[in-house]
């Protein structure tokens, strides 16, 4: 302990020292600020330019985009979509439902009847099949 004995040259060296030492901590600290300032203003910029050139794009395309809008709503609109709810299903609370059953009980009636109908038909498509065939190949031997 003996060597800590502080005396005042001792102690304005000292002084000098931190002063100096703070001066450069000092001169570091605003030489990072102003770095700092340069990378926002950089960042700032490049930010400015996407921001012109998605401007520019918008301004370009952007009419592109309403045309699609327009033309899938024309198009919902013919397939009979008409922008509904996704839920709309849902809200009838079971006329849908009814009502289906009544298009199954239609469509299965016409199915129905359709193979009833058909079941006389081919036989006499069949016999008149070949009877036309043979009629169009003697056609076909004339006109050569």
């Amino acid at each position: 302990m003996d060597n800590c004995n502080f005396t005042e040259d001792n102690l304005a060296i000292m002084y000098k020292l931190m002063k100096f030492q703070n001066k450069q901590l000092q001169s570091l600290i605003s030489q990072q600020e102003q770095r700092t300032k340069e990378v926002i203003d950089e960042y700032n910029k490049k930010l400015k330019a996407r921001e012109k050139i998605i401007d520019q794009y918008e301004q370009e395309h952007g009419n592109l985009d309403k045309q699609e809008k327009t033309l899938k709503q024309l198009n919902d609109q013919e397939n009979g979509v008409k922008n509904k709810d996704k839920y709309d299903i849902f809200k009838n609370n079971g006329q849908d439902e009814q009502n289906n059953e009544q298009e199954f009980e239609k469509i299965d009636n016409l199915s129905v009847q359709n193979k009833s109908s058909q079941n006389n038909q081919p036989v006499q498509e069949l016999e008149e099949i070949p009877i036309k065939c043979q009629e169009n190949s003697q056609s076909e031997n004339n006109l050569q």
